[in-house]
């Protein structure tokens, strides 16, 4: 499934927004579109630039060909948590009304 799509689909759920339609990106022919597109890009990773991103080890950054440091792959992970913690947070500290003494 596309990434944006999946996430514009999670985000109206999370949002308890209802549409009769469905994204266009969650057709079957943008699926079909989306797995060539990605299988495109996977090939000339692997022929034009030797990297494989979709093999099994350490992550490789696209830009630089060398390891990813753990941080930022933990982080990676942990961003829909992440994420969901500041929101409550930013809601609750932010958008909630609270006694103020002036």
């Amino acid at each position: 499934m596309h990434i944006h799509a999946e996430l514009h689909q999670e985000m109206k759920t999370m949002l308890h927004m209802k549409t009769s339609s469905l994204h266009k990106e969650m057709t079957q022919s943008s699926k079909r579109r989306h797995v060539k597109h990605v299988n495109s890009l996977k090939q000339t990773l692997q022929i034009i630039y030797k990297i494989n991103l979709f093999s099994d080890g350490p992550a490789i950054s696209i830009s630089t060909g060398k390891e990813v440091d753990a941080g930022i792959i933990t982080g990676l992970l942990n961003s829909k948590t992440l994420g969901n913690e500041s929101y409550l947070t930013f809601v609750n500290d932010r958008l909630h009304w609270k006694e103020i003494f002036f």
